[in-house]
């Protein structure tokens, strides 16, 4: 659409046509129309909706779907994602559908539609059921069904809807929010407004805030078959981000995109399915922001078009549809985790460096590696080495006794292969997985005493494509009607046969959810075992999985490009409930170069899943293998993280309470601001820190976007002198930037080479002035490993507030009685040197310079009250 009038236009045209056939309505049989061309007139290259995904069809293939075919009228190339505007499109009067009845209840709405059109896909569904579910005031449920049989449904981990069809009840732990009926078809669910189709119309339905801005409005062509599922909806504007897992930029393009989802083990790589689902998006409306998640665990397409609009296209299931009403952006990311599931708190020593790679070999060449860290002052907790000796084992044994694993047609464990030969999948949907998978992890467990796990190649990830017998290509779970864009356009390729039966339904159903189903064992498993808890990181991922595991971004390359693509990849699945998650430093594959490696070690100092890791076929390259210059410049960045850490615990204890992102993309902390829509070189740690690293090779200087706001350089405490513009920062071989926002009170602690630590050294403040002489900030702290400490009282939250030259704590809860020693606070952003500086009413020592102020014996308790003020001026 190139103007409002057209979008109007397009809507008055499908009004009317709403009308006609409210008056006209068909017999309810399925009938086969044919195309009015002036239905094919729909305003516009942008409303075109493909009638043909599978690719270009002749005019009578086209003809013959009841579709209309024409040229474009403005002929472009095609997008990155290899669409362009289709030639086979569906008319404004394509029916599939016609509602029957409508019907409402407290919190439920509900629409009843027979098919009139059958689809060019086998097995239609011939009667649907649409659903309306109010899960609270600010999200909206919308089930679309098979009115007369069962099919696959994603199980959520957590907060899933038990009820019957059409019962309507309210979710576990939520009373119905309030609703009303509206004009016959018009339903108020909290901050939702739904219009239905009545009866005797083709089903469809729009949904739109109370303040009469539409979120999402049905249009296109809708397919309901037992194999393609396709819904078109509008979109309140084309700044959309989110749809992943994905490598690129940070929002996603409306100029025909298509983002296709599917687990798959494949490297990163621009417009292929990588190793997660979250098919969630968040969108500008005219109100604010608001989200959609469309929950399938199949094989889908998402294609967002200029319109703007969008095109859910999957090959399985049922249409599961969440709305998240925002407004604000923060709020839609909280309403998104309370439905999916908050994330996990991690455990403190799983903050620290962790270090990996593939041909140690030996405990002796592990140990030497950490004492060349040790060498060169540069700190690290986590170590993995991971080589064992081949051979059969009693996992297998006993997972066959227990009857636990995937199992082929005929009955027998279906065999693939992957690193060690020949292998067996435990099926994480049996009912006696759990217990399985704790009773080998615990054996394992008392030989060598793990205190986290990496599971990997679980997208399900197999060398053998299929089985070691291949897969039925006449079988349609191995090879449907229709395949999405995914690589190679086959779903078992580097996987498994997709016939292969789990307790709960097909591979073909569950392939994408084995990640997430393993993480959750696994993640259950180790708190059992430990009674602590634990770390998981998990390379395949799910809606939800920050429940119960962190993630990598896979197999990455020691490129520049690789290191830049790993900003927004970690941006993104933060925006998806998964916080703890990063890239491998210096890249998987490849070797690189000594400045890539210093310089990623910077950017990765910073990631909130800090790991170097890379392949057997490459050389080593943890930080000590590069030279003095190289080690100083990553022990400086990693001890600036060790010293931030307070801060960075603080973060992942409010996304594990309210689902807050842990590091953000600029355009989360300022949305009204239109230059940061797109920034994907910058990040910022919460409200608080911004990091600005080199992403190219030879620079001593980097541009860098300051929102308009109070900047303070981290490390000197100087103001950048200009804001709401692009500055250029020097950038030495050592630096990586980091300023702080007025306005911030920063938790720190003195940095010791281990986590362990670090926890007993002395705490710090570093107090960012706004321009009113004002900042906040909070500080958690608990003993970093037992479970549920929040839940049971057992932790520490101290307020942080400064007004009128005075820093005042309030320590909100104590219940932790661990080290709370504050020895040193610094204050950014004074205009003149004080006269005076006091703690608790009594003069300390302090020193000033250049507008900072150091006071380095405050010798206070946080978990008592406590004043600093600094009075008066020279």
């Amino acid at each position: 659409m190139s103007s409002l009038s057209d979008l109007l236009m397009v809507r008055l045209c499908l009004l009317l046509w709403l009308l006609v056939k409210s008056v006209a309505a068909p017999d309810p049989a399925v009938v086969t129309m044919t195309v009015d061309d002036a239905a094919c007139d729909i305003g516009g290259d942008d409303w075109r909706f493909d009638c043909f995904p599978q690719g270009t069809p002749a005019q009578t293939e086209c003809e013959a779907r009841g579709c209309c075919w024409r040229p474009p009228l403005k002929p472009r190339p095609p997008s990155p994602s290899g669409l362009t505007v289709p030639e086979c499109y569906f008319p404004l009067d394509y029916q599939s559908y016609r509602t029957q009845a409508v019907s409402s209840s407290r919190g439920h709405g509900q629409v009843k539609a027979t098919l009139t059109k059958g689809s060019p896909y086998p097995r239609d569904v011939r009667n649907i059921q649409a659903d309306f579910f109010a899960h609270s005031t600010n999200v909206l449920n919308i089930q679309i069904r098979d009115a007369d049989r069962e099919r696959w449904e994603v199980p959520l981990l957590h907060n899933r809807r038990h009820c019957g069809r059409g019962q309507g009840s309210a979710w576990p732990g939520h009373a119905h929010s309030g609703h009303e009926m509206g004009a016959g078809n018009v339903l108020t669910f909290g901050d939702f407004l739904v219009t239905l189709s009545k009866p005797g119309q083709p089903f469809w339905f729009q949904v739109a805030r109370t303040t009469g801005e539409i979120l999402i409005e049905s249009t296109g062509g809708f397919i309901y078959s037992d194999q393609l599922l396709q819904l078109s909806t509008t979109l309140a504007s084309s700044l959309l981000y989110g749809l992943g897992e994905r490598r690129g930029g940070l929002a996603v393009s409306a100029n025909w995109t298509r983002v296709a989802l599917w687990n798959r083990d494949h490297h990163p790589k621009e417009n292929t399915n990588l190793y997660g689902t979250h098919p969630f998006y968040i969108a500008r409306d005219a109100r604010g922001w608001h989200g959609v998640l469309f929950l399938s665990s199949n094989a889908l397409d998402v294609i967002v078009q200029p319109a703007p609009a969008l095109t859910w296209r999957t090959i399985g299931g049922i249409f599961d549809i969440y709305l998240f009403s925002g407004p604000e952006i923060w709020a839609v990311t909280r309403q998104y985790t309370e439905v999916v599931g908050r994330p996990f708190m991690p455990p403190y020593w799983a903050l620290g460096f962790h270090l990996c790679w593939q041909r140690y070999g030996t405990a002796n060449n592990t140990r030497a590696t950490m004492d060349r860290l040790r060498k060169f002052g540069i700190p690290q907790d986590c170590g993995i080495s991971n080589n064992a000796t081949p051979g059969t084992y009693q996992p297998y044994d006993l997972g066959r006794q227990m009857e636990i694993f995937i199992k082929d047609l005929d009955g027998q464990p279906l065999v693939g292969r992957v690193w060690p030969g020949t292998t067996v999948w435990p099926d994480f949907t049996n009912g006696q997985s759990g217990r399985y998978w704790r009773k080998i992890a615990g054996d394992f467990h008392k030989k060598v005493a793990f205190d986290g796990a990496w599971v990997d190649m679980n997208e399900i990830s197999s060398f053998a494509d299929g089985s070691v017998h291949g897969c039925d290509e006449k079988n349609p779970l191995d090879v449907p009607p229709y395949i999405p864009g995914i690589a190679d356009r086959e779903l078992y390729k580097h996987s498994i046969c997709h016939h292969g039966r789990h307790a709960a339904s097909s591979h073909y159903n569950v392939h994408s959810l084995y990640g997430l189903l393993e993480a959750n064992a696994t993640y259950h498993a180790m708190l059992s075992i430990r009674g602590k808890r634990t770390l998981v990181i998990s390379r395949s991922s799910f809606v939800g999985q920050g429940q119960v595991s962190g993630h990598w971004s896979g197999d990455n390359s020691g490129t520049w490009h690789d290191m830049h693509m790993s900003i927004p990849a970690m941006l993104q699945m933060n925006l998806f409930g998964v916080p703890f998650t990063g890239s491998d430093i210096c890249g998987f594959f490849l070797n690189a170069t000594e400045e890539l490696c210093t310089r990623w070690h910077q950017l990765g100092a910073f990631y909130v899943f800090s790991r170097n890791h890379n392949s057997d076929t490459c050389r080593p390259q943890d930080p000590g293998q590069f030279g003095p210059a190289s080690a100083a410049s990553t022990r400086k960045a990693l001890l600036t993280r060790y010293t931030l850490l307070p801060y960075l615990y603080t973060l992942l204890f409010y996304s594990h309470v309210y689902g807050d992102p842990v590091a953000r993309p600029l355009f989360f902390q300022y949305p009204d601001d239109s230059r940061t829509q797109d920034i994907d070189r910058q990040f910022m740690w919460g409200p608080a820190l911004l990091f600005s690293p080199i992403l190219e090779p030879k620079q001593t200087s980097v541009l860098a976007y300051f929102p308009r706001d109070v900047w303070f350089d981290f490390y000197s405490g100087r103001r950048v002198p200009r804001s709401g513009q692009v500055v250029r920062l020097p950038a030495q071989y050592d630096v990586i930037n980091v300023h702080v926002r007025g306005g911030s009170v920063v938790p720190m602690q003195s940095p010791g080479l281990t986590t362990t630590v670090s926890r007993e050294l002395p705490f710090w403040l570093l107090v960012a002035l706004d321009d009113d002489g004002e900042a906040k900030g909070q500080l958690y702290v608990d003993d970093g490993e037992s479970l549920d400490t929040y839940e049971r009282g057992l932790y520490n939250m101290v307020k942080f507030e400064t007004q009128k030259n005075t820093l005042w704590s309030k320590p909100e809860f104590i219940g932790y009685h661990g080290n709370m020693n504050l020895s040193n606070v610094t204050v950014f952003g004074l205009q003149d040197m004080p006269t005076d500086v006091q703690v608790n009413g009594e003069s300390v020592i302090y020193q000033f310079y250049d507008t900072v102020l150091y006071i380095p014996q405050v010798k206070v308790s946080l978990a008592k009250p406590f004043n600093v003020t600094w009075g008066g001026s020279e």
